[in-house]
């Protein structure tokens, strides 16, 4: 019970400090980098038509990839997974309906001005932390097994 609540603890820290002063938009697109584990490449087909033209973006579009991603986060999905995955599938879920539910701000935290490499650049980056997450993630859950 104790690792449970310290897993639980660590991945509501991370979904949480993932998705601060983002938007719906953002979020869809970075969950696949922040949280590889989690989808397996399962939105990428959604999201990476999106690239930069966010004007172009239909409200349609952005409802069928939270519908997906939020399919597959759901906790009967995970079953059988290690309770880590499980854990952080659920925080990373709570995030996205908490997003999906402000519509006035389905667009915060993109940058409407850069252009491609700047993308690719903020993408590895993304990737970088995501990393960083998991390892420590994957740490805190190694500390709790261990007490």
């Amino acid at each position: 019970m104790l690792q449970e609540a310290c897993t639980r603890a660590s991945a509501a820290q991370v979904a949480s400090h993932w998705a601060a002063g983002q938007g719906l938009v953002s979020l869809l697109r970075s969950l696949e980098d922040a949280f590889p584990n989690l989808l397996g490449g399962a939105l990428d087909s959604e999201v990476s038509r999106w690239e930069n033209d966010f004007a172009a973006l239909k409200s349609e579009e952005i409802i069928r990839a939270y519908a997906r991603a939020s399919g597959l986060l759901q906790p009967s999905r995970q079953r059988g997974r290690p309770l880590a995955i499980r854990v952080q599938a659920e925080e990373v879920l709570k995030q996205l309906v908490r997003a999906r539910g402000e519509t006035g701000s389905w667009y915060a935290g993109l940058d409407w001005s850069r252009g491609a490499a700047a993308a690719a650049a903020a993408v590895q980056a993304q990737r970088a932390q995501a990393a960083q997450r998991e390892a420590a993630a994957e740490e805190a859950a190694a500390e709790a097994e261990r007490r």
